[in-house]
Order: structure tokens, then C-alpha cells, then sequence
């Protein structure tokens, strides 16, 4: 395949994103030539060989899942089940309701429609297909579509350290930047709150299934 063929895409490759090592080694490669790699010098594992950003935010903007809407909207749903389990773990580990918490990366809405107690609940997705779905069905009106990059420094044009909570799941693991995510995330939390994160683990879980 030539260069000049309109489906070619250069992959990009850097620096380690954590601590900038040049040492890279890959442990999984994927047939489109995306690399998995693990940095020698701190360990951090991350795509290093990746899309282009800009092709990254086309797809996540438009990113949808095969669900129904009748299945999403369903309180008997797996995506409510893990909800449930996930705010019942907040519950057991922070000492009192939260009055305000935000969720990057919250899909469809399932964990802020369940999330009892906070008077501000405030959610941020690229998807315009999920963030569609969290207004229109679970009445979410607080739902900022974009990414955390376009969507944090909105959020602290209002007030900074706004978030007695703030809970990211499965997210962390798919940004270029988690250094940055991290202190923009600690720019949001009030000087007690709380930051609850959910990601894969690498030695349990195959990087085929990601």
C-alpha cells in the first residue's frame, strides 16, 4: 500500500506519555499495526503506536454500541448492575453523601441516573450518540459533550475545586495524557473530595478484548 493511497494512515509512536522514556517495548501488537508497548524506564503501558488524534476524537465523538434504547432504558440491565455495584462501593468509602460529583467519560448516564444524594451531578462524554441518550432518557441535563481536554477548563470557568467527587471509569487507560488528566482532575476536586477510578488490569484481562 502506497503512501498516497487514501486509506493509508501513518501511525503515531513517542515518547513514553508518563515519565517521557525513549525505551519501549512491545507486548502486543494488533494486525492494523497499532502497538501496545511498555516503557523500560517506569513500566507505564500505553499505545505506543496509535492513530492520528484527530482520527481518535472522529471516532470517540461518534462512538455508539449495538444496544437498544428499550435495553439501555431497562433497570434491569448489566450496564445498571455495574452502576449499582460501583456506587454501592463510593457509599461504603467516603463518609458522607457527596453534594456535588462529576463523571468523565459517563456514557450513557447509567452511574449518575443511579448515583443518589448529590444536588449537582455534571457528566462529560464525547459520544454524541450516548450524550443524546443520557438527556433524553434519563433526563441528564448536566452532560457536557466533548472531551475532558475541551470540557475541564469549561467546567473551571465557573468555579475551581467545584466536586466533592469526581469518578472515571475505564477512561484513563485510553488518554494520551494521563499526567495531565490527573491534574486537571485535582484542579476540579475540593481540597477533601474524593477521586474514583475503575481501569483494566493488564495481567488479567487481553488486550485483544480492549
Amino acid at each position: 500500500m502506497s503512501r498516497q493511497d487514501k486509506n493509508f494512515i501513518e501511525l503515531i509512536s513517542g515518547p513514553c506519555p508518563l515519565c517521557g522514556g525513549l525505551g519501549i517495548e512491545d507486548i502486543w501488537r494488533h494486525p492494523s499495526g497499532i502497538v501496545n508497548g511498555i516503557c523500560t524506564a517506569c513500566g507505564h503501558v500505553h499505545l505506543s503506536k496509535r492513530l492520528p488524534d484527530h482520527i481518535i476524537a472522529e471516532s470517540y465523538q461518534s462512538f455508539g454500541q449495538c444496544y437498544t434504547d428499550e435495553f439501555l432504558a431497562d433497570e434491569n440491565n448489566s450496564l445498571f448492575a455495574i452502576a449499582k455495584k460501583r456506587f454501592d462501593f463510593l457509599r461504603t468509602h467516603i463518609p458522607s453523601c457527596p453534594d456535588a460529583a462529576l463523571e468523565i467519560g459517563c456514557g450513557y448516564g447509567h452511574f449518575l441516573k443511579v448515583m443518589d444524594g448529590p444536588s449537582l451531578k455534571v457528566g462529560i462524554e464525547p459520544s454524541s450518540t450516548q450524550v443524546s441518550f443520557a438527556r433524553s432518557f434519563f433526563k441528564l441535563d448536566n452532560i457536557v459533550e466533548g472531551t475532558y481536554e475541551t470540557s475541564l477548563p469549561i467546567l473551571a470557568e465557573g468555579s475551581k475545586q467545584a466536586f466533592d467527587v469526581i469518578c472515571s471509569f475505564h477512561v484513563i487507560e485510553h488518554l494520551l495524557n494521563p499526567v495531565s488528566f490527573i491534574k486537571q482532575v485535582g484542579d476540579q476536586l475540593r481540597p477533601d473530595g474524593y477521586l474514583f477510578l475503575a481501569l483494566p488490569n493488564l495481567f488479567t484481562l487481553s488486550p485483544d478484548f480492549i
